[in-house]
């Protein structure tokens, strides 16, 4: 026998599965959102020395930007956050979202939520709690992140 017969609970083979599988997750997501993980990691060298902290959020990493212009960012499952508001709840709640959103759409992420999200940003720039968060994209953030406006 291989060690993979019938007591494969209590075999090395179970353990090999499941760091395959774990392997395989990990790598179809990549994939699965590897513009906004590309867009994340070029943002995460721009700012590499003006880190003020790092750390994970729901599971997700986010780091806080003294400079970052906007309130929060997010690309596949990192979480840019500007200093003022990093003590926000539900602005990292509300970007936690976004991440559920890149899990759902993938490639189609940046041109469904990220584009369309970024334009109405910057159109609303002076009117932010009153229309910013009526944008559907921003709008199915909150539901995703469970923030209440």
């Amino acid at each position: 026998m291989n060690g993979c017969g019938r007591d494969a609970v209590k075999s090395p083979c179970l353990f090999s599965k499941i760091i395959l599988v774990a392997f395989m997750k990990t790598l179809l997501l990549s994939f699965w959102q590897f513009p906004q993980i590309l867009l994340g990691g070029l943002i995460s060298l721009w700012y590499r020395n003006r880190w003020e902290a790092t750390g994970k959020y729901k599971g997700v990493r986010y780091m806080v930007i003294p400079d970052m212009r906007g309130g929060g960012l997010s690309l596949g499952d990192m979480i840019f956050v500007k200093k003022y508001l990093a003590e926000d709840k539900k602005l990292y709640d509300h970007e936690w979202g976004h991440t559920r959103q890149s899990l759902y759409l993938g490639w189609f992420y940046l041109p469904i939520i990220g584009l369309p999200s970024l334009v109405w940003a910057m159109i609303h720039k002076d009117e932010w709690e009153m229309r910013y968060h009526d944008f559907y994209t921003e709008k199915w953030a909150d539901k995703l992140g469970g923030v209440e406006r």
